[in-house]
């Protein structure tokens, strides 16, 4: 089996390369901010690795639309778990048109239904088998449905049986939306957790630190990749950092996805 990919050869670095069962928290002011690394992870699902995107963020169709380039509805399913923002999305109900009909969408029975969610997620575990991709997007929404215990419960029953199957799996989340009981629990148990700053002081600078990288090299811990958006809203890396102190001569030459 290749090793992971994050679809960035500067954040793999970073890493020292994604692991066999890492599941990979984003924490961000906004998870939309984490959806031009999640267009470089769909990239990497080459071949017959199948990539199950669960969303409770966006309707099916804006789904689709940002992730069109590297959507593939022979290895990708959209789970749908959209309640036309009732869980408190701001975003307008009225995006919520019917997907293209190429892409493979299952709904769930009862979005509001985390027990039910549970089951059906796991029937789609059992099918897609061991060495799968997945998208969790996003756990705020899911707290904002079901409240935090049932949210925070869907993680931890996920998390150690998506490390066992040796999948890669991404989970979204807005960084302030949740109690400290939540984000402490979570992260004793997952692999890695990146955090991403959109306030920087050069215009359109943003940087992801690592937080978290069990199975990973010690020093990657604290080490930072600062980089911009680019108006196709694909990452351009400006350079890399270890820890607080600038690497000399690591400079990355900014490089396009």
């Amino acid at each position: 089996m290749d090793r992971p990919s994050t679809g960035i050869d500067p954040l793999d670095e970073l890493l020292g390369g994604l692991g066999v069962g890492d599941n990979v928290v984003w924490q961000a002011a906004d998870p939309a901010d984490v959806e031009p690394f999640v267009e470089a992870f769909l990239a990497t699902a080459h071949g017959a690795t199948p990539l199950t995107y669960l969303s409770f963020r966006l309707p099916p169709a804006a789904v689709l639309d940002r992730f069109s380039q590297g959507w593939d509805s022979d290895r990708f399913t959209l789970l749908d778990g959209w309640t036309g923002g009732r869980q408190g999305d701001s975003r307008p109900a009225a995006a919520a048109a019917g997907p293209p009909p190429q892409a493979v969408v299952r709904r769930f029975k009862d979005p509001t239904d985390m027990e039910q969610v549970n089951r059906e997620l796991a029937e789609i575990e059992d099918e897609l088998g061991p060495g799968a991709r997945y998208v969790f997007d996003d756990l705020t929404s899911m707290q904002r449905l079901w409240g935090p215990e049932p949210a925070l419960a869907l993680f931890l029953r996920c998390c150690p049986r998506l490390y066992q199957e040796r999948t890669v799996a991404y989970w979204l989340l807005e960084r302030d939306a949740h109690p400290p009981t939540f984000r402490s629990q979570l992260a004793d148990i997952t692999q890695v957790i990146l955090d991403l700053d959109t306030t920087a002081t050069q215009p359109a600078e943003r940087s992801l630190q690592v937080s978290k990288a069990d199975g990973h090299p010690p020093a990657v811990i604290g080490r930072t990749l600062r980089y911009a958006v680019g108006d196709d809203g694909r990452i351009d890396v400006l350079r890399t950092a270890s820890g607080t102190r600038e690497r000399i001569g690591e400079q990355v030459r900014a490089q396009r996805i």
